[in-house]
């Protein structure tokens, strides 16, 4: 897939593939990661054929995602189109716009939920605007999710269209985040997917918004191949002067150590590294964490994870005030979820007990 994605065939590949696979591994990890049409596509590339019986379930898998991303994309015009004729300034993030940008392909990754970023100053605005198509999702009235997540889910009422993210914030706690949303609105672009045309970020905002998502996935114990491989396409398509204007953001946004630590993930899993951001990149404290287990395979047991303090500590850049804040923010979101579920009369199952830090 690194070869694929940096255009850089390898032609020992194929040799390499002759040899014992576990077809059922490879294809069950990418599927987890969401990147099983990418998988496919790297397969084609250089002549590789899988087994029929996974070629097949490769196959039924980009159906889906077509089937998947063509409703959300008709869900991300119409919340747009609303959106601005109520005058709110809106991003759409991540999704098939994002994908059209970085593969030329709206399909190549299975999407949930539309995502959309605007201004907290018009978060009631554009509650009010979308309030005729959408409702809020009953799990989703709770202060955890509108002040500590800084987003609430929408519903549709007939079921046409996809579950919609309304976001005013773009890292939830136990990591570090932006404060200047508006600088990402007011850099957004225009993408064209199909007849459709949606405001998205930036490509070196898009690019440190894959950082954030990496470092968030780590922290909550998710697979993350998808936004690995959305860093290595990003990077790749940044100009000299993008790269410069997305590590002045990260430094401006106190958000370097988590650039540093997504791209020290990049290399140990893809084996993937810039020149243009490698002072960036040194940034990340030397430590034996298993980030592959950890980003690929959250579920193995075999996997080791690093502490979520510890995390956080170098997401902090090791910086006390900075990490005691954090820590904090993280404990008083974490409690405010619990409070939340038990007032309702249950909690999530797997959440019994605060999670340990």
């Amino acid at each position: 897939m690194r070869a694929t994605l940096c255009k850089q065939p390898d032609r020992d590949l194929p040799d390499l593939f002759q040899r014992d696979v576990d077809w059922e591994t490879l294809v069950e990890v990418a599927i987890k990661n969401r990147i099983a049409v990418l998988f496919a596509r790297a397969l084609r590339e250089h002549a590789i054929d899988p087994p029929a019986v996974w070629q097949a379930r490769l196959d039924r898998y980009r159906a889906e995602t077509f089937r998947n991303n063509a409703r959300n994309i008709a869900t991300a015009d119409a919340v747009s189109s609303a959106l601005r004729a109520a005058g709110v300034d809106v991003v759409v993030f991540k999704g098939p716009a994002q994908q059209q940008r970085l593969y030329n392909d709206p399909f190549t990754k299975p999407v949930g939920d539309v995502d959309v970023l605007v201004p907290i100053s018009q978060y009631e605005q554009a509650l009010g605007a979308l309030d005729k198509t959408h409702k809020l999702d009953p799990d989703c009235a709770s202060p955890w999710w509108r002040i500590f997540l800084g987003e609430q889910h929408l519903r549709t009422r007939d079921g046409r269209l996809t579950t919609v993210d309304l976001h005013y914030r773009l890292q939830q706690p136990g990591c570090p985040s932006p404060k200047n949303i508006e600088g990402f609105l007011q850099r957004r672009e225009v993408a064209t997917v199909g007849a459709v045309q949606l405001s998205i970020l930036s490509p070196p905002d898009a690019c440190l918004l894959t950082c954030l998502n990496v470092v968030k996935a780590l922290v909550h114990r998710e697979a993350c191949g998808r936004y690995l491989v959305d860093l290595i396409a990003g990077l790749h398509a940044l100009e000299d002067h993008q790269v410069a204007q997305m590590v002045g953001t990260a430094r401006s946004e106190g958000l370097i150590p988590t650039m540093a630590l997504s791209l020290r993930v990049l290399e140990a899993v893809f084996g993937f590294s810039d020149p243009r951001v490698q002072d960036v990149a040194k940034a990340a404290p030397a430590n034996s964490m298993d980030l592959v287990g950890m980003t690929l395979l959250p579920d193995d047991p075999r996997t080791v994870w690093t502490k979520r303090r510890d995390i956080l500590w170098m997401l902090c850049g090791q910086r006390p005030i900075v990490f005691i804040r954090e820590a904090a923010w993280a404990f008083a979101g974490e409690m405010c979820r619990q409070f939340s579920h038990l007032t309702r009369g249950r909690l999530p199952e797997g959440t019994a007990e605060v999670r340990r830090a």
